[in-house]
């Protein structure tokens, strides 16, 4: 496996399997990924996976007022 970063501050992680026939390979992906923005796409053999992050929740200020 090569990580290597691309253009405007992109990171991208290369993987290279060599195998004929179907084939499966599972990724744990870290927590803050948004699961309605993963897209993917092959071309000329390889499998391109985007995956976007979700949104951080901001902290909230609540204001407590004496009785």
């Amino acid at each position: 496996m090569r990580s290597s970063s691309g253009n405007a501050g992109e990171s991208f992680l290369r993987r290279r399997e060599r195998r004929v026939g179907q084939f499966e390979h599972v990724l744990t992906l870290p927590g803050d990924v948004d699961s309605n923005s993963v897209a993917a796409s092959p071309s000329g053999g390889v499998l391109t996976v985007r995956v976007g992050k979700a949104n951080r929740t901001e902290p909230r200020r609540i204001e407590v007022r004496g009785s």
